[in-house]
């Protein structure tokens, strides 16, 4: 509302008029996409030196350290053997230049070696030790002792560990929970 004061008896109250803007697009702006300052933002090459893109962002840190970690290829042998009736997982795992068929067992306590594949390797026991070993047949065995940090080496790459040893049997070795955890291995 307008109000106007030219009569001297009071106000003249006139309605206000409204005033529509019409949208008018110029011909030579028909055909071209509407602008939009996120895609204008998306295009801009920020100016920040490698430097200060890896200090402040770790994520991109250490997707550049990863790819720029060594690796190394091995070559893997096929070895074919029957094992129809085995259902416990093993492995060829290499003791100072002998290969030998390893039993990986996650459920024995601790590793173990027998007293003749001992000898076969010409280990010595570093500590006497007369405990109790029960096995997963229920049967009790004496140990012998522990040969400490006995390198086996997998794929090119040495895992030390500690063997326990039991008298008489066969050319026998198993790595047990203890091995596992101390190199932190899944199964």
């Amino acid at each position: 509302m307008c109000i106007h004061n030219t009569n001297k008896s009071g106000p003249v109250i006139k309605p206000a008029t409204l005033r529509v803007r019409k949208k008018m697009d110029i011909r030579l702006s028909e055909n071209i996409q509407k602008f939009s300052i996120g895609s204008e933002l998306d295009k801009l090459k920020p100016d920040i030196s490698l430097g200060q893109l890896l200090q402040s962002s770790p994520e991109i840190r250490k997707e550049l350290v990863d790819l720029f970690k060594k690796i190394e290829v091995k070559e893997l042998n096929t070895i074919v053997e029957d094992w129809t009736t085995t259902t416990n997982c093993k492995a060829y795992i290499e003791v100072f230049g002998k290969h030998q068929l390893t039993v990986i067992d996650t459920g024995a306590a601790c590793s173990v070696i027998s007293e003749q594949f001992m000898d076969m390797l010409g280990l010595k026991i570093e500590q006497k030790d007369h405990s109790m070993l029960i096995t997963a047949d229920g049967t009790k065995h004496e140990t012998l002792g522990i040969i400490r940090d006995v390198p086996f080496v997998i794929a090119g790459f040495i895992f030390p560990g500690d063997l326990v040893v039991m008298e008489g049997g066969l050319n026998r070795m198993v790595l047990g929970a203890d091995w596992l955890l101390k190199h932190q291995a899944n199964i």
